[in-house]
């Protein structure tokens, strides 16, 4: 078959001007994932110093960690290796360092650490990366109202501005204690609203207490320099009153539908129930107080070809 009759034109291949390979380093206590283990599907950014548009390439590493690119026009490139999307089990590791100065040359060839590589031998080989071991720690206390410690409170923290996640849990005296790096991180306590996205409120997740306040926010120096936040503590709310009710249709029937009701008051409380397939009825436990609810119907949309 000629290809170049294609309505696109022929396609042109480039040789890769750089590879490398993600790994897991030795000395992450917190880590699921094994040490030296690769890291797949990690998303690697390339932009020149114009942060234009047209300069941005991206790409991911393989099954195996590693990650190749091309196609690159002649200029001097940032690139950026992010954070696995399954943060999970990578809990207590950081991105690795930026790779910069990696300049592509208008004959092909390529320049990096001093060394200029012909287009003929690339593509230039960073070998075995490995991500960085966190060196900050974020430290707190959840109580309730009356000053009980809450055990196993679920506490998360996101980078903002970059990709970046962690978590952990209080103790039975309401402590925690958080992993992260540099940047700045948003902090709050969450119940685990898993199970009520069920769509079937047998299953719902419910809970003593709520937290109504805003997330905190730390800022640490973006480096491996070792610091420390403490007394970062959450009150939350006892929660001893209890929402019930029914969603049916406009004929009195009830929903037997995806659906769920949202709970929230202008204090910034609030809960999430799912609504039970058979009777459409739903629960949640809230603080005492006044509230707006809102349900919702989760429909799904098939796409079809229109002849």
């Amino acid at each position: 078959m000629d290809y170049t009759q294609a309505p696109l034109g022929p396609i042109g291949l480039s040789r890769p001007l750089f590879k490398g390979r993600l790994k897991v380093p030795s000395g992450c206590a917190t880590c699921a994932a094994a040490a030296g283990s690769v890291v797949a599907n990690v998303g690697i950014d390339v932009r020149d110093s114009s942060y234009s548009y047209g300069s941005f390439k991206h790409t991911y590493t393989d099954s195996s960690g590693i990650f190749k690119m091309g196609g690159l026009s002649a200029g001097t490139y940032t690139i950026e290796l992010r954070m696995p999307y399954d943060q999970q089990n990578y809990l207590g590791l950081i991105e690795p360092a930026a790779i910069t100065n990696f300049v592509v040359n208008a004959n092909g060839s390529v320049t990096y650490n001093s060394t200029t590589t012909a287009a003929a031998s690339l593509p230039v080989d960073f070998g075995d990366i490995e991500f960085r071991l966190a060196a900050k720690t974020i430290t707190g206390r959840v109580t309730k109202t009356d000053g009980t410690a809450v055990n196993n409170v679920r506490i998360r923290a996101f980078k903002m501005k970059d990709p970046g996640m962690a978590q952990t849990t209080t103790n039975s005296s309401g402590n925690y204690t958080l992993t992260v790096g540099g940047g700045t991180w948003m902090i709050m306590p969450e119940i685990d609203w898993y199970n009520n996205f069920d769509d079937n409120s047998g299953n719902n997740t419910t809970s003593d207490w709520v937290y109504c306040g805003r997330p905190k926010n730390v800022t640490f120096a973006e480096n491996v320099t070792t610091e420390s936040s403490t007394s970062n503590n959450f009150e939350v709310k006892i929660a001893n009153a209890t929402i019930t009710g029914r969603v049916a249709y406009p004929d009195g029937t009830a929903l037997n539908g995806s659906a769920s009701v949202d709970i929230f008051s202008r204090d910034g409380c609030g809960s999430y129930a799912s609504v039970n397939y058979s009777n459409g009825t739903f629960s949640s436990t809230v603080p005492p107080g006044t509230y707006n609810l809102t349900a919702g119907i989760r429909i799904m949309v098939r796409r079809r070809r229109l002849r």
